[in-house]
């Protein structure tokens, strides 16, 4: 009777038992995040097509008091997120400095930009009518200004940037506050085509309400060269990794896994039954 009851104890054992050699033959993929800075970023002024804002501490988004808008081009290098990884969330945080007078909670959005562009030397200040572009800056027309004068423009196919139609993200800026874009299935798959191809990777542009308003809805927000580092433009991203190597245990069925641990089983019940014979 005493060995039955072992045997039996044993023997319910069996399923923990395929559960842990199960687990062993199937490591779980493992979770990750980046956090980003702009590796570049750029305001593109219309009533000034020839106009930058590279290098200064802000950029800007949204119309005037005249309705001549303002957009913010940012980009971020993603080339830290290892090959294979999947991603699964992306958040754009960024922090509105000072709101045009009399706005109020107005949406603005991203959009995918499809063509590369510059950050050239020019420093608009705080204020945001920009200054006069340098080599390489982005502006209203073109993709990369040429200077001297009569140096060769790299021009926009369409002025004011090319980007996608289609808004990625969207959110509702209302005063002077930190802002997050909340991951949506456009982020995801943004970031996701800059990895498979990291030649595509030319960031979003930041459009806020734009129309014949001739209201002033512009907002001024830290960029990537602020001093105030803690409120620079901000990209989390979430991804996880393929799975590890599986510990070394061969791989077998259900029936092989169910035979090895019977097999075990009675290994067990013998050395048992040998120890009562003994006693």
């Amino acid at each position: 009777m005493l060995l039955s009851r072992q045997y039996l104890a044993r023997k319910s054992r069996i399923p923990a038992l395929l559960v842990s050699l199960a687990a062993l033959q199937a490591p779980r993929a493992a979770a990750e995040s980046l956090i980003l800075n702009p590796v570049k970023d750029a305001t593109l002024f219309q009533d000034s097509v020839d106009f930058a804002s590279g290098v200064a501490s802000f950029i800007f988004a949204g119309p005037i008091a005249s309705g001549s808008p303002r957009r913010a081009l940012l980009e971020f290098d993603v080339s830290g997120i290892p090959p294979g990884a999947i991603v699964t969330s992306v958040r754009l945080r960024l922090v509105v400095n000072r709101t045009a007078p009399g706005a109020g909670a107005d949406t603005f959005s991203v959009h995918r930009v499809s063509a590369d562009w510059g950050e050239g030397a020019s420093d608009g200040g705080t204020g945001g009518g920009g200054t006069q572009a340098t080599a390489g800056d982005a502006t209203w027309r073109s993709r990369f200004h040429g200077a001297p004068p009569g140096t060769p423009q790299v021009p926009w196919l369409v002025q004011g940037g090319e980007f996608a139609a289609t808004a990625s993200a969207s959110t509702v800026f209302s005063g002077n506050d930190a802002f997050t874009f909340g991951s949506t299935p456009l982020l995801v798959s943004d970031v996701s085509a800059w990895l498979a191809s990291p030649g595509a990777n030319h960031g979003w542009i930041l459009i806020g309400p734009e129309g014949d308003v001739y209201f002033q809805l512009a907002r001024r927000l830290i960029s990537r060269e602020s001093p105030s580092v803690n409120d620079r433009p901000l990209l989390t991203i979430e991804y996880t990794l393929p799975p590890p190597a599986a510990v070394r245990v061969p791989m077998l069925p259900t029936t092989g896994l169910l035979l090895a641990a019977l097999s075990l089983l009675a290994v067990a019940s013998r050395a048992s039954h040998r120890r009562i014979t003994r006693r």
